[in-house]
């Protein structure tokens, strides 16, 4: 793994002339999973997952922050990917994330069906240069025309986008999955808090629409198109509250997967529960 972590360094500084033919197998056409972090799919304990490697210019131990939020994620109860965090020898760690979109093949090791993916951008006819006009009340609407029943969940996640400052919840980062006779909702990833600091800049927006006020990411805007989730405003008042108070201990679940206290610190102003 360290060296497949130098290996993505070198892709990075333009510098991967000297990587062997297998390092750019994996890193150069390894991750079919968009991003700008260095990645690559990787065969551990028998199963597929996303391996998201550090740099040398991160701000902060992405991995171990990243594994704390799913953690967060699952206790305010949304689906995320099987997740685990493994420690380089320089400290440093790496976030693994089993890729949901891959089956194995019976009897044949290492080798992997493809589900049907398909991402919130697609199923609204957008391109990427119009994920602004996207929004999570439009993916919770389109879902529901496709006969998917997913609206509260939709709203558990943007309101769990909004409480941790999640300013990247662009629509390639919301996803559905194909299985035998049905679409369905697919697990939530790529869930990471902007770094803030209380008292600056403490209003923000979301990569993609909130509500009847745009992208602005306030309760009022949140529950101003609860409707449009399926969701009678109190309930979903209900599930907002739900999901910041399941947060209220993410500095100590940070700490426990080894987040030092200066990176905690940039992150003093990004939840709405402090």
């Amino acid at each position: 793994m360290s060296r497949l972590v130098a290996a993505a360094q070198e892709v990075l500084d333009g510098t991967e002339g000297r990587l062997t033919q297998e390092e750019r197998r994996f890193l150069l056409q390894g991750s079919s999973m968009g991003g700008a972090r260095p990645k690559a799919n990787v065969l551990h304990d028998g199963r597929l997952c996303l391996a998201k490697l550090p740099a040398s210019g991160d701000r902060f131990d992405n991995a171990r922050v990243e594994m704390a939020l799913s953690d967060l994620a699952r206790s305010a109860g949304i689906e995320t990917p099987r997740t685990e965090l493994i420690s380089l020898p320089d400290g440093r760690g790496v976030f693994l994330s089993e890729r949901f979109d891959r089956v194995p093949v019976p009897d044949k090791h290492g080798a992997f069906f493809r589900k049907g993916f398909l991402s919130a951008l697609t199923l609204l006819g957008l391109d990427e240069r119009k994920n602004p006009l996207g929004s999570c009340p439009a993916i919770a609407d389109a879902a529901r025309k496709a006969g998917i029943d997913c609206g509260r969940d939709i709203f558990r996640r943007m309101a769990f986008n909004m409480a941790i400052r999640n300013t990247d919840d662009h629509l390639r980062n919301h996803g559905f999955l194909r299985g035998k006779k049905e679409w369905r909702l697919s697990p939530a990833y790529n869930l990471m808090p902007a770094p803030a600091v209380p008292g600056v800049a403490t209003s923000f927006d979301l990569s993609i629409g909130v509500g009847k006020m745009g992208r602005k990411a306030t309760l009022e805007n949140a529950l101003s198109e609860s409707a449009r989730f399926g969701l009678p405003k109190r309930e979903a008042e209900e599930i907002f509250k739900n999901v910041v108070d399941n947060l209220r201990s993410w500095r100590s679940v940070m700490a426990r997967y080894g987040v030092t206290d200066s990176d905690i610190e940039k992150f003093s102003g990004s939840f709405f529960a402090r």
